[in-house]
């Protein structure tokens, strides 16, 4: 499921989980997230609170935390965050997709939305990043994500010298 952002997964992982559990979850690291809405329940700075949980490994116990963060590096998406950092940097990351609506969603039929969240594990100073991008150019959209990373990169360095 997170490897390979598959929502089937998701869908069904949900499904068998005990009634309230991930409510309880949610409200308990107090992250913005409203399961009826059904385009898109999940908002850019929920996405960034469960980074932050992950980051300062305050929720879970460090055996699940550990396991968490395996999960998220073995992500198939190569093309934004992790391609604008240096090769021997570590990072964990969530990409995601999805195909616009139109103008209800602030933009063209058929525009492309990708977002995604790390941890940069920069040797002074490691480092949350989240990007969100839309478009009608997927080489375009994964390029922006990479030279966003890079530039983030590059000046956190820098700063850390």
């Amino acid at each position: 499921m997170i490897a390979y952002n598959d929502s089937g997964a998701y869908a069904l992982l949900k499904a068998n989980l005990p009634p309230g559990f991930l409510m309880r979850i949610i409200k308990d690291i107090s992250v913005d997230y409203d399961p009826a809405k059904n385009d898109d329940p999940i908002t850019f700075n929920a996405y960034a609170s469960f980074f932050r949980v992950l980051f300062n490994a305050s929720y879970l116990g460090s055996d699940m935390w550990e396991k968490a963060l395996r999960y998220l590096s073995k992500t198939t998406f190569k093309d934004g965050i992790i391609s604008g950092v240096p090769a021997d940097i570590d990072v964990v990351a969530k990409y995601g997709e999805r195909t616009l609506s139109g103008p209800a969603d602030g933009a063209a039929a058929g525009s492309r939305q990708y977002h995604e969240f790390g941890i940069v594990y920069h040797p002074v100073h490691p480092y949350l990043i989240g990007v969100m991008v839309r478009g009608d150019d997927p080489r375009m959209l994964s390029k922006t994500l990479r030279d966003i990373s890079a530039l983030v990169y590059e000046e956190v360095d820098r700063q850390s010298r």
